[in-house]
């Protein structure tokens, strides 16, 4: 009978089995399903276990201590050193976001209302400067900003400075210069990638009804690219947060962040319980800035 089942589908659906269709469309999801499950497992679920597991344990001389402490969460509330330059950390990674943000916005609407090859050229620059080593482009601002760097031989030629000065380099102002520098791509991206979506129609249809530049793009271009700005602000917060590379090559003494710190107890110091302690502070700050984002559909825009 035309569109109705036929006998063996009912005898199926009696018996409570599926059809081998069915059975393959089954197989064919949890293959792809498991390898997602595995990857999250290994890379993601293991490692931030491990990281809270080693955050209640302890050192005693070169000994691991498993039995259970809260010591090094207690460190970080009680020691400046540590919640004093998580704060730090925090409120640097916010300037080097806005910054980012102010320099990026407008160049990302540059090359999105571009067209043809200048469009390509451009986006092909920020995929350059992101195949690039992150460590050259750090260690370049030691060629500008160092004692034989090019800031001091200008200085030195037109005779402001007697001498080279060293105050240029090693210093906070010196790593959110570098840490705009390197992670500026990051925000670029998303937002040329939100820009270029919005439709040109858009924009003549808000000119057509009298609305000037500015009440267009507030009105209509900021409010679509919105997803964007959130999804850049997100990358180059998160990262300035875990970034150690950059305070340990042109921070100095004066310079240094919460990445620094946890990379030395995993390193110099040898005290994994205490450096797991206080990168789990920035885990938990990672996830909730990710968390909230979502919320926003940031989470398309990466």
């Amino acid at each position: 009978m035309a569109g109705g089942r036929s006998v063996e589908e009912k005898a199926n659906i009696k018996s409570g089995s599926l059809p081998r269709v069915h059975l393959g469309k089954r197989w064919l999801l949890l293959a792809g399903i498991i390898p997602v499950l595995l990857w999250y497992g290994f890379f993601v679920f293991a490692p931030y276990s491990t990281l809270f597991l080693y955050s209640f344990w302890s050192m005693v001389g070169d000994k691991l201590v498993t039995k259970l402490t809260f010591s090094n969460y207690i460190s970080f509330f009680q020691e400046y050193i540590y919640y004093g330059l998580f704060f730090k950390t925090l409120k640097m990674a916010f300037y080097v976001t806005i910054s980012c943000l102010v320099i990026g916005y407008p160049t990302a609407y540059f090359i999105a209302r571009k067209s043809g090859r200048g469009k390509h050229f451009f986006f092909l620059l920020i995929a350059v400067s992101l195949c690039s080593s992150y460590i050259v482009r750090v260690y370049a601002w030691k060629s500008v900003l160092g004692i034989s760097g090019v800031v001091n031989g200008v200085l030195v030629a037109l005779h402001i400075l007697k001498e080279p000065s060293p105050l240029f380099l090693y210093n906070n102002f010196t790593v959110y210069l570098a840490l705009v520098e390197v992670l500026l791509p990051f925000m670029l991206l998303p937002l040329f990638t939100a820009l270029e979506k919005i439709p040109i129609s858009l924009l003549e249809a808000s000119n057509d009804l009298g609305a000037n530049n500015f009440i267009t793009f507030w009105r209509v271009i900021f409010p679509l690219s919105l997803p964007g700005v959130l999804a850049g602000a997100t990358f180059t917060f998160v990262l300035t947060l875990g970034d150690f590379i950059t305070p340990a090559l042109v921070g100095g003494t004066r310079g240094i962040l919460i990445g620094k710190i946890i990379w030395t107890q995993f390193g110099f110091a040898n005290n994994w319980p205490l450096g797991a302690a206080l990168g789990f502070f920035v885990a938990i700050m990672t996830i909730l800035i990710i968390s909230v984002v979502s919320r926003f559909g940031a989470l398309e825009e990466m």
